[in-house]
């Protein structure tokens, strides 16, 4: 069994010259939308067949904190 992170989402997009509401704390960080718990953050990213934005409402029902998502032309 792995221990939660409890992390800024501020802090972690940071380095990437990113930012997020500082009042906004993610526990979990996936990739899948099926791994998701409540206080993941999500990242939809293409995939061979699929890209993860076509699984953003299934992320959010189970209860994604937030979505990072990586731009995808024609979705």
């Amino acid at each position: 069994m792995t221990t939660p992170i409890r992390k800024s989402l501020n802090t972690l997009l940071q380095p990437e010259g990113l930012a997020a509401p500082a009042s906004l704390w993610v526990s979990d960080i996936t990739l899948h939308s099926d791994d998701v718990t409540p206080g993941s953050l999500f990242i939809a990213v293409a995939g061979h067949q699929y890209h993860g934005l076509q699984f953003v409402e299934q992320a959010i029902a189970n209860g994604a904190q937030a979505i990072l998502w990586e731009s995808a032309p024609g979705i």
